[in-house]
């Protein structure tokens, strides 16, 4: 177990590593309410992602499910209904940062409900969590869309992504749920 841990932190690291040099992104920042001084808003601005990059590729092939197969489409849709990802968007790559939107959008009655289901089954000794070959990779995605919206469901989801391995959770989901830690 130790040396697959061991195997998906290194290329976790190369995957933000590569990405943290490849990518610069600057917020759109709204200016304070200040009667002393107006402060103006710069336009947000990201550098070119370089898609022959080796850490671009290994990320787009994972997520790439046009022949991928996986064994429970009926809890990959209730995951992605709730997600609000869609199973035909783009397979494009994760760049290492994160828009925060959902954290502050209120959670719906649909968002708790998976989440305590995903509880139940992370504390189920056996059970079958949601990896890429029970819901596909747009599935585990979803997951992990889903622990922007509880931070003790982040918690249990980081754990049970990092003992499946980077075959079966991506490399770049798990370090930034690390990094909210």
């Amino acid at each position: 177990m130790n040396r697959s841990l061991s195997k998906f932190a290194s290329v976790a690291a190369v995957l933000i590593a590569s990405t943290a040099a490849a990518v610069s992104v600057h917020a759109q920042v709204a200016p304070a309410k200040s009667t002393r001084a107006k402060v103006s808003r710069k336009a947000a601005t990201c550098a070119p992602v370089d898609t022959n990059a080796v850490w671009y590729r290994r990320q787009h092939e994972w997520l790439d499910e046009r022949t991928a197969t996986w064994s429970n489409e009926s809890f990959r849709t209730a995951l992605l209904g709730t997600s609000g990802l869609d199973a035909a968007s783009s397979n494009g790559a994760m760049l290492g940062y994160e828009i925060t939107d959902a954290a502050t959008t209120p959670m719906t009655a649909a968002d708790s409900a998976m989440i305590v289901r995903l509880k139940a089954l992370a504390a189920e000794r056996g059970s079958t969590w949601p990896t890429k070959s029970v819901v596909g990779a747009r599935g585990v995605l979803a997951v992990w869309a889903l622990t922007a919206r509880d931070t003790t469901f982040a918690r249990v989801a980081l754990k049970r992504m990092m003992e499946a391995g980077p075959d079966e959770s991506p490399p770049a989901a798990v370090a930034i749920l690390d990094d909210r830690q």
